[in-house]
């Protein structure tokens, strides 16, 4: 009895531990995504790999992306750091679908429990956003290079995409550090970006706890034409730590239309 317990732990904890998938330049979607057989993108390969504790691997190599790569909750991405280069040929319009990696979640303060790491993500100034994650906690983005997105780099967004409004339960535990984020911000009207929303380079809203460090975040001064934030922060009354950056341009602190924890408007 004591044995068949121990073998069916073992295999509950075999289950736990998720799948690694690979992506290579040289592979195709028709294949296993295994290590021998990988993927050629890393949309198909999020469209795959969906179970809380996979990995979708990147090998080295340049990787031109079409389309969004939505990531399923538990799902993480790792590269071999700089040599895994990831190209976004998305649109530059202002939307949820042109950001090239979305995780999304339809409840508050979802637990994402995953990661993104070791890539270089690049805009080629063409694409409008890098990363989108929305009502979704505990995850965190490491190591990763970030450059020349149309309008804004990345976004941790813990209410409603399309509401400057407070949620009413914030995202919990997100991280971002050990990032190079360059050249990724615009200011609508008079920037790149005629109708949408003035952005930042790493962009916060409605977190509770997170923690932004040991970054290298840059954004050239403000010229008339272009944005020049850095970090832009809304709604975040719950000890954001920011701390260990080397940061070239401004840091916004603001708060949105809605109220604050103890119903004070804002």
């Amino acid at each position: 009895m004591r044995y068949s317990l121990i073998l069916v732990l073992l295999c509950y904890t075999l289950t736990l531990s998720g799948t690694t998938y690979y992506i290579d330049s040289a592979g195709n979607n028709a294949n296993n995504g295994s290590i021998n057989s990988p993927w050629k993108t890393l949309a198909y390969a999020c469209s795959k790999a969906t179970s809380s504790g996979d990995i979708i691997h990147v090998n080295a190599g340049t990787f031109t992306e079409t389309v969004q790569s939505i990531l399923a909750v538990g799902v993480s991405i790792e590269g071999e750091g700089v040599t895994s280069i990831i190209n976004s040929n998305l649109s530059t319009t202002d939307n949820i679908a042109n950001h090239l990696i979305l995780l999304q979640s339809s409840t508050l303060n979802t637990n994402g429990n995953q990661s993104i790491s070791y890539l270089k993500l690049e805009g080629n100034n063409t694409a409008f956003a890098a990363i989108l994650v929305l009502e979704r906690g505990n995850v965190s983005i490491h190591h990763c290079t970030i450059q020349n997105f149309f309008t804004k780099g990345v976004a941790f967004v813990g209410a409603d995409y399309f509401t400057d409004n407070e949620a009413t339960t914030k995202a919990v535990g997100n991280s971002f550090h050990d990032n190079i984020l360059t050249n990724c911000a615009d200011y609508p009207g008079t920037g790149k970006d005629p109708t949408g929303w003035g952005r930042g380079n790493i962009e916060a809203g409605s977190q509770r706890g997170m923690l932004i460090y040991n970054n290298a975040i840059t954004k050239p001064a403000y010229d008339g034409a272009t944005w020049d934030f850095a970090i832009e922060l809304w709604n975040n009354r719950g000890g954001t730590e920011i701390y260990g950056n080397t940061i070239q341009g401004a840091i916004d602190f603001g708060g949105g239309g809605g109220t604050n924890n103890d119903g004070k408007s804002v």
